[in-house]
């Protein structure tokens, strides 16, 4: 059961039975007077109820504040939205009646804010003694010392307050415009990473092209070579570079020329069987060249 506030309807002034803690072991975060913050478990049973309450009937029995999101406990306003008085054990709780302010009455019926967390003091060993004030809040968890009981303790705390340092610290060494939301710091990011991972795949194909020029008597296939390089790195790539033969050295074997060249194909031109002075007679033009032909060349015809 949540200490949720179940009043279908609320007014200035009404009185409310509100469940105020419930009995169990709860993580919180103590806030010490030195302004530092510790991760502690809240043991909240019979024995811690009985305590808070002989704490307030000691004190008087004062009312305590309701405000909303433990403003007043973070140096903001203390804005009354109810009071609270007439601490009891309930049926597994401790539980307070609130009486409502105008404010206080306009948020919950606006449903504004459904749950309560109460602001608990811590005695010096640690254990919950007192109950200072209780705060209407949407996010109700039960931790903190005092004990905001809720999943943030709110915009102004030392939690928030942290983060959104580092955030502006963050936004400054992504280079963004101060006051950039956290939406622009990660896509800021993400262009970085995107940015960084080509930078390391240019880096290794580079070194790629040059495994496949340092082995290039040796491969084949460049391309296949790079890939399976990109893909698998250098110590892969050598193991199976080492696991292949060295390429074998031609020895070349002069060819001597043949001494004679046989051509084997047939002449286009018939062979002139006629001889050296069968052809000067016949280019004789008459009797007389023939006559003269014959005198001159007399020892070719015996």
């Amino acid at each position: 059961m949540k200490n949720e506030i179940r009043n279908s309807k609320t007014a200035v002034d009404e009185i409310t039975a509100v469940q105020v803690a419930l009995a169990g072991d709860f993580e919180g975060v103590l806030h010490k007077t030195d302004g530092k913050t510790e991760k502690m478990t809240q043991k909240l049973g019979a024995e811690a109820f009985e305590r808070i309450i002989n704490a307030w009937k000691g004190a008087g029995s004062p009312e305590l504040l309701v405000d909303a999101d433990h403003e007043s406990c973070e140096g903001g306003s203390t804005r009354a939205y109810a009071w609270a008085s007439n601490l009891r054990t309930g049926e597994n709780g401790l539980v307070a009646d609130f009486r409502w302010t105008k404010a206080g009455a306009e948020a919950v019926n606006a449903r504004e804010y459904r749950f309560v967390s109460p602001v608990f003091g811590v005695d010096e060993q640690g254990g919950i003694a007192t109950l200072t004030s209780i705060a209407l809040t949407n996010k109700p968890n039960l931790p903190v010392s005092c004990v905001l009981n809720r999943e943030s303790a709110g915009e102004g705390n030392v939690e928030d307050k942290e983060k959104e340092k580092s955030m502006e610290k963050i936004i400054s060494e992504l280079g963004l415009e101060a006051g950039a939301g956290e939406e622009a710091a990660v896509a800021a990011i993400q262009a970085l990473k995107k940015e960084a991972e080509e930078a390391k795949a240019a880096a290794k194909a580079a070194e790629a092209e040059k495994f496949a020029d340092d082995n290039a008597e040796r491969i084949e296939n460049r391309k296949a070579v790079i890939e399976f390089y990109v893909k698998n790195g250098r110590e892969a790539c050598e193991a199976i570079m080492g696991a292949l033969k060295a390429p074998s050295k031609a020895v070349s074997t002069p060819v001597e020329k043949p001494a004679q060249t046989v051509l084997n194909a047939k002449s286009e031109k018939t062979p002139d069987k006629k001889s050296s002075w069968q052809k000067g007679l016949a280019e004789c033009r008459n009797a007389e060249e023939r006559v003269a032909y014959v005198m001159a060349h007399a020892k070719e015809f015996k």
